[in-house]
């Protein structure tokens, strides 16, 4: 189960008597301002050929972006949004020990947990104008002498 992804305006809903569209949600990434111009009546006009599902391996967008950045189609991975790329890292990594940047994303956190990785933070502190120390982040990527073999770094990021 996922857990910390962005809030959960229905169970807010519920809690409070309103409805989930009287909540404004300020920790996910929605567009507050609604569909593209143009996007409803696509919708409309062509929700009868909407049948199925993607592939399940997203193999013609994994070639074509293959083939415009001319690199090895066997390098890309293609994902559901971000939070599937933040779910699937540490099993795809193989990853034995993580060290997260933060403050970030309660996922990566939650990722690690799910695939029984042992992790660290490294929290940039809001009195140094949330300035990364380096030197305390390298030290703690080798911490207890297990180094770290994946370091969840984000760029943007939220909430910095």
């Amino acid at each position: 189960m996922i857990n910390g992804h962005g809030g959960n305006i229905y169970d807010l809903a519920k809690k409070t008597g309103c409805l989930p569209s009287e909540i404004i949600d300020m920790s996910s990434n929605v567009n507050p301002v609604g569909p593209v111009p143009g996007l409803m009546t696509f919708l409309k006009k062509n929700i009868l050929s909407i049948t199925a599902l993607p592939e399940v391996d997203s193999k013609k967008a994994v070639d074509a972006f293959a083939v415009r950045y001319d690199v090895d189609p066997r390098l890309v991975l293609s994902a559901n949004g971000t939070t599937q790329f933040i779910y699937s890292m540490p099993k795809a990594l193989e990853t034995k020990k993580a060290l997260i940047f933060g403050p970030t994303y309660a996922d990566y956190a939650d990722a690690c947990i799910m695939h029984d990785v042992d992790f660290s933070c490294i929290t940039a502190e809001e009195p140094l104008n949330f300035k990364p120390d380096i030197d305390r982040f390298k030290r703690q990527i080798k911490d207890s002498g297990k180094t770290a073999d994946t370091v969840f770094i984000c760029n943007p990021n939220n909430p910095t």
